[in-house]
């Protein structure tokens, strides 16, 4: 796995595969893969429930910050 989307994560707990790309500097397709990867992993949650403009969640990284 691509060290630099594991890193991204507690920095944005909360985003879109449109911040990804952003982020990452990358195509829309490499992005969604890249997020693909990490929700098949458990890492991450897609919270919308919807099949285009879905948001996701590094919820065990924003429950560590909610318990500090």
């Amino acid at each position: 796995m691509n060290r630099q989307r594991v890193e991204l994560l507690p920095m944005m707990p909360r985003f879109t595969v449109e911040r990804v790309k952003t982020a990452l500097g990358t195509t829309f397709p490499t992005a969604n893969a890249a997020v693909k990867a990490l929700e098949e992993l458990g890492l991450i949650t897609e919270t919308t429930g919807n099949k285009k403009n879905r948001s996701f969640s590094y919820a065990r990284y924003i429950q560590l910050l909610s318990s500090a």
